[in-house]
């Protein structure tokens, strides 16, 4: 290995193939641009990107999902109860619209589960009712993972389809805070009884 890969950290090959990829996805980008312009794409008429979000729930504000969450809750009197959690690098967030909360998990969970453990080390997970009744599920990593990986693993899991298929389409548009949930906000709770004693 040549000292220009050496950064006192055993991590030196990861960021420079990082910055590599970053620079790599950049290039296409700007190619595929280049070639829509050629063809003349760019001049047809847009695509209504505001109906499309309406029907698949993937506005943003600022291209930021979790500022666009906020503001739902808030317009709609949700925010109270609920609040916006963000997946962290070292989350996996799991979305299962079809199955009614009962505290358990889908079946095939514990063998997705093992192989995942094979890949990246021991986890833990929670389980959670979604604000419509359903499950939600929050894998803790060992280890982070890029956004694309999370939400193929997510995808493994059985997660919601067209949610996943969604935060692709996030993330190939660049845009943030792309994996979130709705969760419950703890309950508060009235030291004593509650009554004011003077």
């Amino acid at each position: 290995m040549s000292s220009d890969y050496l950064d006192g950290s055993d991590y030196g090959d990861y960021r420079v193939e990082s910055v590599y990829d970053e620079q790599k996805q950049e290039l296409k980008y700007e190619e595929r641009q280049r070639d829509k312009d050629r063809a003349g794409m760019n001049d047809r008429v847009p695509l209504n990107i505001e109906k499309f979000d309406e029907e698949y729930y993937s506005k943003t504000v600022q291209k930021d999902h979790a500022k666009a969450a906020q503001k739902f809750l808030e317009d709609n009197g949700y925010a109270k109860d609920w609040k916006v959690v963000v997946a962290e690098d070292t989350m996996l967030m799991l979305d299962y619209d079809t199955r009614v909360y009962d505290g358990n998990v889908p079946d095939q969970f514990c063998v997705i589960l093992n192989i995942l453990e094979q890949a990246v080390g021991i986890t833990r997970f929670t389980i959670h009712e979604s604000k419509g009744g359903n499950t939600h599920v929050i894998i803790y990593l060992p280890v982070p993972l890029y956004d694309a990986q999370r939400v193929a693993w997510q995808a493994a899991f059985g997660s919601d389809p067209k949610r996943e298929a969604l935060h692709l389409l996030s993330i190939s548009r660049y845009e943030l805070n792309p994996i979130l949930l709705f969760m419950r906000k703890p309950e508060q709770k009235l030291l004593g009884d509650g009554n004011v004693k003077e």
